[in-house]
């Protein structure tokens, strides 16, 4: 398709043989210029196929650099959730014994506050992790707008002489 001509010029072009565009709401198409019903619908059914074709490109795309943004914010989720549940027996026990000998606090307490404080901190890194993970997700908005306006434009053809 000519990057110079809209996708619904193109369209018109097929189904009525004009050159000059998209024709005016009350203009009618001249007997000569008409083409049997089969050879309009098989350049719709075309143009819907190249234009599916075009929308799963650019969601190829969009995949793409959706994976290479987002591939330092997963892998520190992953590895926020590693060191989350890695550190909780070992620090905890530990932290507790001393916490414990250092306050004179119950061995329970000990171990509450700890857990309260590696939680809050493994929070805070995962937040932030999912923080990174939804800005890289922002590629996808251009996926979204293209298979918004052109379905738009497949409802205006298709619905053109209501």
């Amino acid at each position: 398709m000519d990057s110079t001509k809209s996708s619904s010029s193109v369209l018109w072009s097929r189904l009525f043989g004009s050159s000059t565009g998209m024709a005016a709401e009350d203009t009618k198409v001249e007997a000569p210029q008409q083409r049997p019903l089969g050879t309009n619908i098989a350049s719709l059914v075309r143009d819907l196929a190249r234009m599916m074709d075009l929308q799963m490109q650019l969601l190829a795309l969009d995949l793409k650099q959706f994976w290479s943004n987002a591939r330092v914010g997963l892998t520190a989720s992953l590895l926020a959730g590693f060191a989350i549940l890695g550190s909780f027996p070992v620090l905890l026990f530990g932290i507790s014994e001393t916490l414990q000998r250092a306050t004179g606090w119950s061995h329970e307490v000990c171990l509450l506050t700890l857990g309260a404080t590696f939680t809050i901190g493994g929070a805070c890194v995962l937040w932030i992790a999912v923080i990174r993970v939804g800005r890289a997700a922002v590629s996808f908005k251009r996926s979204q707008e293209e298979l918004n306006q052109n379905l738009r434009w497949v409802r205006e053809v298709l619905h053109q002489d209501e």
